[in-house]
């Protein structure tokens, strides 16, 4: 299904279809990856980065989060719409009933989700906060929030910041993993190492 886009100028329009391109390209690499890992009992280098060290429940946690970002990137209509909101790069909504890991295929198909983009989308990310593609990123963790029950986890050592950006999400994943499975953007950075 293609997904839908409204509310955007033209070159805005291009930028974030290719960033939902790029993200699904990337989704279904690291679905691959996952399954590997699933099934091989090691973790792969991209998996211990950004989820810590193997550990068969995390592996599972991991597995059924991408599961659904990547069973929602393949088939379903993702809303995608401009916001005037700031302070924010995007931000997800949940279905008006709610989003249960479950059910996701019926979420998917109600289409019943929104993702909200900002202008700060659109301008430039440090490569700290986005990576080297930024824009899929923050794709594919605001798609996480909605399928996939993530969350922008308070950052351990400092509870008062999120965990947002590359230092933190692999400080997590190495000293906290059990939130690092948990965590938007490690999901993001996980998923755009596979670029």
């Amino acid at each position: 299904m293609g997904h839908l886009f409204s509310g955007f100028t033209t070159s805005e329009n291009i930028k974030i279809q290719n960033a939902a391109i790029q993200a699904q390209s990337m989704v279904e690499k690291a679905w691959k990856d996952i399954q590997a890992v699933k099934k091989g009992g090691n973790a792969s280098p991209q998996f211990t980065k950004w989820f810590g060290k193997y550990d068969s429940a995390r592996v599972t946690t991991v597995f059924e989060k991408i599961n659904a970002i990547h069973y929602a990137m393949t088939a379903s209509s993702i809303k995608c719409t401009k916001s005037a909101a700031a302070g924010h790069y995007a931000a997800a909504y949940q279905p008006d009933k709610g989003w249960n890991m479950h059910k996701v295929k019926d979420i998917v198909k109600s289409g019943g989700y929104t993702v909200e983009y900002t202008n700060l989308f659109f301008g430039n990310f440090s490569e700290e906060d986005g990576g080297k593609h930024p824009q899929a990123l923050t794709f594919i963790h605001e798609l996480s929030h909605v399928v996939a029950a993530t969350d922008d986890e308070s950052y351990p050592p400092d509870t008062s910041q999120d965990c947002y950006g590359q230092k933190k999400c692999k400080h997590i994943a190495t000293d906290y993993p059990a939130v690092a499975v948990t965590n938007a953007d490690n999901y993001g950075f996980y998923c755009t190492e596979f670029a």
